[in-house]
């Protein structure tokens, strides 16, 4: 209903020879300290907002690069580098996450956050952090080099994370999902990182077209043990997952020992899964064997168990 009533808004004022004004974008300029945060770097109202200069927030006392606190918002990285601790320069642990995305208010959700590149996020405890919120979109990005991870979401309806270059994060590694349903993740190149991607639970969640090697753990994980949820109707399709588990162990694509009320999940038509340390398709679930897992049509060399994995 929205949709329409924007295009029909915008057809009636192409008749009546008038233009409909594009929404002026904000300036962020600078990182976010915890005192005093200039104006854009804390983001508490609707609007589009453009990072217009590199923003280096070691040695500030920041806690974040970018907090985003309001729905309808929309981040331009407008290809540049939000730093939060460059190694060259890093006398300390890095602080804070580098655009933080949550409602203040108790209860609450935020939605429709875009947060869109090219840009580069990298020196922080995490990348990007998005919680509690619906319909959030990450494009375009690059997530390297943070302390703890790339991006974490956790809590959220309807994310998109599509086209993003996340390497080289260490501990949950590149993208970490947790009870978050309908998220689409596709096209990105996840490569260095501890473990590439992380589906740790909720529902009807979308892994397919990325390329995920290279990480020192497992390339894709679905499921994580000391989850209290279950993970459901998830699809992992058309995903290349080559020489992962560099630092010893690891697998292409694995399934750890889901917890009850998991099912319906299949892994398909992955188009290439090889050169991995301990298995190329692994699935830890039993009994039964994959339990309720359907795996199919994969392209890959070695596997466990080889009863269901196929």
């Amino acid at each position: 209903m929205l949709i329409r009533k924007v295009v029909l808004t915008g057809i009636l004022a192409v008749l009546a020879g008038t233009a409909i004004p594009a929404r002026a974008a904000t300036s962020i300029s600078t990182c976010n300290p915890a005192a005093a945060a200039p104006a854009g770097s804390l983001i508490t109202a609707p609007g589009n907002y453009v990072v217009t200069a590199d923003l280096n927030c070691t040695g500030l006392g920041d806690d974040n690069g970018i907090d985003i606190y309001a729905s309808n918002v929309s981040v331009n990285l407008n290809g540049h580098i939000i730093n939060g601790c460059p190694v060259a320069a890093c006398s300390t642990a890095p602080l804070g996450t580098g655009i933080n995305v949550a409602s203040l208010a108790p209860n609450s959700r935020l939605n429709h956050v875009g947060i869109s590149g090219p840009g580069e996020i990298r020196g922080f405890v995490e990348g990007i952090t998005i919680q509690d919120a619906n319909y959030v979109q990450v494009s375009l990005t690059t997530v390297a080099g943070n302390l703890y991870g790339g991006i974490y979401a956790a809590d959220v309806i309807g994310l998109t994370v599509a086209g993003n270059v996340i390497a080289q994060n260490g501990v949950f590694g590149g993208l970490l999902l947790v009870d978050s349903a309908g998220a689409q993740v596709t096209g990105n190149q996840v490569v260095g990182n501890t473990t590439g991607i992380v589906l740790g639970s909720g529902d009807s969640n979308t892994l397919t077209g990325n390329v995920v090697s290279g990480n020192s753990g497992s390339g894709i994980v679905l499921g994580v043990v000391a989850s209290m949820f279950p993970l459901t109707n998830s699809r992992v399709s058309s995903n290349t997952t080559n020489g992962n588990g560099t630092s010893g162990t690891g697998s292409g694509i694995q399934v750890v020992s889901l917890v009850a009320g998991s099912s319906g999940n299949e892994i398909f038509s992955n188009l290439s899964s090889v050169g991995n340390k301990t298995w190329d398709l692994e699935d830890d679930n039993a009994p039964p064997p994959c339990g309720t897992d359907f795996w199919s049509g994969n392209s890959f060399f070695t596997k466990s168990p080889a009863s269901c994995v196929k």
